[in-house]
């Protein structure tokens, strides 16, 4: 029987970035399959990101998704998997139909975050998609691949949604995979990293809190688990030998358990590199140690703290777990040791008011963050918020299915103000541009961060 051609694809930004979650599939069925098919990566680059809030996520014409569509038919592929986000799935969905048009025989996967949760209306609504993977795709995949050989029965396949015989089936959960198991597409050569690439590593899975906008509190992502600290350590000694601009290290709390990310950190400082490392730290649930905090200051270590919001209300209405004065405690000692950090405000949570974000904003404005983003509220499906739209008020932006345009607490008007400060403190804040005179004002003229940027607007 002939090898099987497989074929996985993203669309992603166009600055270097390296889809992850395609090479560990890759890694892990070349480990484990008996008959090594050939998977190949593609990556269809896009602006992604819109520059205003009339602006739909990616902008891919019909005569681009054809001529990809082409390219990836020549391929001669049997199996094409896709994987499937917030802000690619419109592309990625328009591109399948039109790969079904020209191949009827080919095999349509899709797999990520944001086709793990309606997979039988998709299915529905997308005739052209053959197969869902939900959650975790690494074992499920290998799978998959085996149907072509008739090793496996597509009933006996668990964490998967597909079509058969003109009817929509549901098999039942994949459990949690071990870790262990998984190898590093990085150490297995499977990755080319150039100086300008941002890479990112995984040194675990999940997150053990509850916030009602995430979609870790759904099924699996829940269940929080570890790589084995040795690959961690073997990856980043690897990623920085190729000297890359940034390496995100993607936990959603790498310091959840401070004796394992302080030996991580230890190992970083060791190695010395001028490559800046980006991790996301919890600062608002427990008192950071100073000896976890000189660690920060070592090395390039540059730390992304989400607040959200303030306000008591806010934060039960979200299920999110801040503690306000440990919070404000972390931050005033990473001020005092010069540690780099940036702050995350989250604009249009239910219960938060035009006014109320004004005040978290300046509410963060009093520390020293090197950066402070304002993102806009995305209602991930299948969320506890989603399923509170309703009772929040939440209306969407026309343009896209997640972001929102207004709540019962912040009309559309105040809405796109918050969207320009929030660009005007990216633009001139973030940038450096005019932080200077900024945080002049907010000092020599005894102005609130929200005042200089309203007045800016």
């Amino acid at each position: 029987m002939q090898k099987e051609r497989v074929l996985l694809c993203t669309i992603t930004p166009q600055e270097p970035y390296i889809q992850l979650g395609l090479y560990n599939l890759k890694v892990y069925v070349e480990k484990y399959s008996v008959h090594s098919p050939r998977i190949d990566i593609l990556e269809i680059h896009t602006h992604i990101y819109p520059t205003d809030t009339k602006t739909s996520y990616p902008s891919l014409s019909d005569s681009l998704l054809f001529e990809q569509a082409m390219k990836i038919v020549q391929k001669k592929v049997t199996i094409i998997g896709f994987s499937c986000f917030m802000w690619n799935i419109e592309p990625t969905l328009r591109l399948c139909e039109i790969i079904k048009r020209i191949s009827p025989l080919s095999i349509i996967i899709l797999g990520g975050p944001e086709v793990s949760t309606n997979t039988e209306q998709l299915l529905k609504r997308n005739k052209c998609i053959d197969i869902i993977c939900r959650d975790e795709g690494e074992q499920t995949f290998l799978e998959i691949i085996s149907l072509h050989r008739r090793e496996i029965e597509i009933t006996k396949i668990m964490g998967i949604s597909y079509r058969a015989n003109g009817s929509i089936y549901r098999n039942g959960d994949r459990k949690p995979l071990d870790l262990k198991l998984i190898p590093s597409p990085y150490l297995a050569g499977l990755i080319k990293i150039k100086k300008n690439t941002l890479v990112s590593i995984e040194t675990s899975r999940g997150c053990p809190f509850n916030c009602s906008y995430c979609t870790y509190s759904v099924r699996m992502y829940h269940n929080l688990r570890f790589f084995p600290l040795d690959r961690a350590k073997r990856e980043l000694e690897y990623i920085f030998k190729y000297k890359p601009k940034e390496i995100s290290i993607n936990d959603d709390n790498f310091n959840i358990y401070p004796k394992r990310s302080a030996a991580l950190l230890r190992f970083i400082n060791k190695l010395k590199s001028k490559t800046i490392v980006q991790i996301f730290i919890n600062a608002s649930m427990w008192k950071i140690d100073r000896k976890f905090i000189l660690l920060l200051k070592q090395g390039k270590i540059h730390s992304a703290i989400g607040v959200q919001s303030i306000h008591k209300d806010t934060l039960e209405n979200i299920h999110r777990k801040n503690v306000i004065p440990i919070l404000e405690h972390n931050l005033r000692e990473l001020d005092r040791n010069k540690v780099p950090y940036r702050l995350h405000l989250i604009m249009g949570l239910p219960g938060d008011t035009y006014e109320k974000l004004m005040k978290s904003i300046d509410w963060v404005g009093q520390f020293n963050a090197e950066e402070i983003y304002i993102f806009p509220l995305l209602v991930l499906r299948d969320t506890k918020l989603f399923s509170d739209t309703k009772k929040f008020g939440i209306t969407f932006n026309r343009a896209s299915k997640h972001i929102i345009s207004k709540t019962k607490n912040l009309s559309h008007k105040e809405f796109l103000k918050a969207m320009k400060i929030a660009y005007t403190l990216h633009s001139l804040y973030n940038t450096g541009k005019m932080k200077d005179k900024i945080l002049a004002s907010t000092h020599t003229l005894n102005m609130k961060l929200s005042e200089v940027l309203e007045h800016l607007i």
